[in-house]
């Protein structure tokens, strides 16, 4: 059943993504990107330990999403732009580029995904 919806919402997304790239001097505040994220999630103790985060991977989604929400629409090509992060690497780098920042006046995330085992 997630297939079929994850499927349902890329084909979604595809379609904002398309209508977005096309001058439409209705859609000029809308902004639409789509992020892919192809990170492992559920990962072994084994595996953390290969290759750990500094944070959950939510924690970075979430605040890459806030960075590219509160980010110009006005830049060449950036609306209806899809994301593709396959890595640490360019999951950082794109929070650099969107200037996203955790919020310092929010407190940490729980620490509950650390005892789970589910990072």
């Amino acid at each position: 059943m997630t297939d079929i919806n994850s499927h349902h919402v890329m084909g979604l997304a595809s379609a904002l993504r398309n209508q977005l790239s096309q001058p439409d001097p209705y859609s000029e505040t809308i902004s639409c990107r789509e992020v892919r994220v192809g990170l492992p999630i559920n990962r072994s103790e084994e595996e953390r330990q290969l290759e750990p985060r500094e944070r959950p991977l939510s924690q970075d989604i979430g605040t890459l999403c806030a960075g590219i929400a509160a980010s110009p629409t006005d830049k060449e090509g950036e609306n209806g732009a899809l994301l593709k992060i396959c890595s640490q690497k360019t999951l950082d780098e794109l929070l650099i580029k969107y200037l996203a920042v955790d919020d310092d006046y929010l407190k940490s995330m729980p620490e509950h995904w650390e005892d789970c085992g589910k990072v």
